[in-house]
């Protein structure tokens, strides 16, 4: 009876491997997870249940599947998220003004491709965003030396800080 039990629980494991493996990456993992629970507790008579959740996840990761355009979009948004990342690092006493244009210019060329592939956000949310991007990048084009960088640090976290919440907005719309 054990010795069917773990067929049964290794049979499970491998149809979750399966369905791993033939694109049903959002749900799979929680049903590995409980399938490897019976297998561990090998006294539980559960092992006729562990089938059952591979054929259930089956269904909604269908329903979970990104569109197109919104993988676009979260790939655009990614890219935006580690550029403004990158920026907000940069923001740093002894920065160079030329390394924090840089990462600026990466900020903006990432907001371009964002734009241009905005999912499902809302226009409202895009254009706080724009709203707040363009503000920074301004300030950062005022900075004309390092002696003005390290005056400008608060006020240009305060912006991107402003940035980060209108990008969050986006993210939220996105749903990545």
């Amino acid at each position: 009876m054990a010795r069917n039990h773990r067929l049964r629980a290794r049979l499970a494991a491998v149809g979750a491997a399966l369905v791993l493996l033939t694109g049903c990456s959002s749900t799979p993992g929680p049903s590995a997870t409980t399938t490897s629970s019976p297998s561990g507790g090998t006294s539980s008579p559960s092992g006729t249940t562990a089938p059952s959740p591979p054929s259930s996840t089956s269904s909604p990761s269908a329903t979970t599947t990104p569109s197109p355009s919104s993988t676009a979009a979260c790939t655009a948004a990614s890219a935006f998220g580690d550029a403004l990342a990158s920026f907000k690092d940069d923001l740093q006493a002894g920065a160079a003004v030329e390394d924090v244009r840089a990462a600026r210019d990466q900020m903006v060329k990432a907001f371009t491709a964002l734009n241009a592939t905005p999912g499902d956000a809302a226009p409202a949310h895009l254009d706080a965003l724009k709203a707040a991007e363009t503000r920074l990048d301004a300030a950062v084009k005022g900075i004309a030396n390092d002696d003005v960088l390290a005056q400008a640090l608060g006020s240009l976290n305060q912006d991107a800080s402003t940035v980060q919440a209108a990008f969050n907005d986006v993210l939220a719309d996105i749903n990545c």
